[in-house]
């Protein structure tokens, strides 16, 4: 048996806030990621600028006042670091994805306390993301978002990963970014993950039937090779046999090429 994690408590301690981020906060937003270590490398304050003269979209959520998490949507043919990076991630791999992606949802800088806070923290970044009111790039109601790919340091921390889960997003692949670290790349994949659920349902009188499989977190290697087979990573949970964390990886006509 299996129960479906999610972080973090239904009442956060902290007031929250999520709200669009200006040029003038650039410091900030590398001050963040330096402090994320060696996957934080390639977002200093010039390479901050540099996105936002280059149209990204930041949002940043504040916990107690202080920046607890801040991420980037681009335009994927962005000139930059970063963009080119999943450019390269994603050559010869548009079969994974519904469309090629027009925007790319970089990889979020967080703080401790934003990784406790993220399962409320990320939910609300993604709404600031995808409405068009904020000045974002995509209605998240249009199928159009699913051009949408973002990515995450496979080391990320399981509340991190859940409240992506949480969010909308599905793993399709795993690929090194940066310094040859292991990143997930997701799409927002609403409707495709509700065309899975109902598949789900009756999968004796479908041919085609969803395939689910469970596998530990850590396991990397076994999950990155059920990605390439096209399965897609869609929510972690707890076995309730030993209480290791399980990532759920799911197979159905949606998510193959």
């Amino acid at each position: 048996m299996f129960e479906m994690i999610q972080y973090p408590t239904p009442q956060p301690i902290l007031p929250l806030t999520v709200r669009r981020l200006v040029p003038d906060e650039a410091a900030q937003i590398a001050a963040l990621y330096r402090a994320a270590g060696r996957d934080g490398a390639w977002c200093g304050e010039d390479t901050v600028r540099a996105l936002f003269e280059q149209g990204a979209v930041w949002w940043g959520g504040f916990a107690d006042g202080a920046l607890a998490l801040c991420a980037a949507c681009v335009a994927a043919a962005a000139d930059t670091p970063q963009a080119a990076a999943l450019r390269g991630a994603l050559a010869q791999e548009t079969g994974c994805l519904p469309c090629p992606p027009e925007y790319f949802l970089l990889p979020p800088a967080i703080s401790r306390q934003g990784e406790a806070l993220a399962g409320e923290l990320l939910p609300l970044l993604a709404d600031g993301l995808f409405s068009p009111a904020n000045g974002a790039v995509r209605p998240k109601e249009n199928e159009a978002a699913q051009t949408l790919l973002a990515a995450l340091p496979a080391k990320a921390s399981a509340p991190v990963l859940a409240a992506y889960f949480a969010a909308g997003f599905a793993a399709v692949r795993m690929r090194p970014l940066v310094s040859l670290r292991p990143h997930y790349l997701f799409v927002r994949c609403d409707t495709v993950r509700q065309e899975a659920e109902n598949t789900a349902l009756q999968p004796q009188q479908e041919p085609d039937a969803l395939r689910r499989v469970y596998l530990p977190l850590a396991d990397t290697l076994a999950v990155s090779r059920l990605l390439e087979q096209n399965f897609c990573a869609t929510a972690l949970c707890r076995s309730s046999a030993d209480e290791r964390t399980l990532i759920r990886l799911e197979r159905g006509r949606g998510l193959s090429p």
